[in-house]
């Protein structure tokens, strides 16, 4: 029952994609580290030519 009831209207649901998808007025402090994910890479290799 709860669900039946719960459901955003459209209107409700394109306003909050509209939000998110419009741009910030200045950046945020956010950053990505992708050196993690560059050592992880290199251990995938080095585990799939030990498997080899």
């Amino acid at each position: 029952m709860t669900v039946r009831y719960s459901h955003p209207a459209p209107k409700h649901t394109l306003g909050a994609v509209q939000r998110r998808d419009a741009p910030t007025q200045s950046p945020t402090d956010t950053t990505t580290d992708t050196q993690v994910i560059e050592q992880v890479a290199s251990a995938v290799q080095t585990l799939q030519q030990v498997i080899q």
